[in-house]
């Protein structure tokens, strides 16, 4: 299925090889990003923002040790901790979201 009009549908194969890919080096953890809230909010329309939200999904805020390659909409990163540790939540439009307090 084509993603509607408007809507952003680069994947990471627009952005890098398998043999690229294939380089990358061992001992950091991979994925996809966008520079900025607003960036990420453009890949996502309302109802699907909805359905995240609602399965537990939102955005987060991290600093990564490398941006591996970028283009206009998104990056691909590399970072040696887990996405998941210091990664701040931020929450969709419209939706409050509840913070989990941590060991500090």
């Amino acid at each position: 299925m084509a993603a509607p009009v408007g809507h952003l549908s680069e994947t990471l194969a627009d952005l890098m090889t398998r043999d690229e890919l294939a380089l990358l080096p061992a001992g950091y953890h991979y994925g996809c990003a966008c520079r900025t809230l607003p960036a990420l909010l453009e890949w996502f329309q309302p109802q699907e923002m909805t359905r995240l939200h609602a399965l537990g999904f939102y955005p987060v805020r991290l600093l990564v040790d490398h941006i591996v390659k970028e283009s206009p909409t998104q990056m691909v990163v590399a970072r040696r901790r887990p996405f998941a540790d210091g990664a701040t939540r931020l929450s969709w439009p419209g939706r409050e979201v509840t913070i989990p307090r941590g060991p500090a």
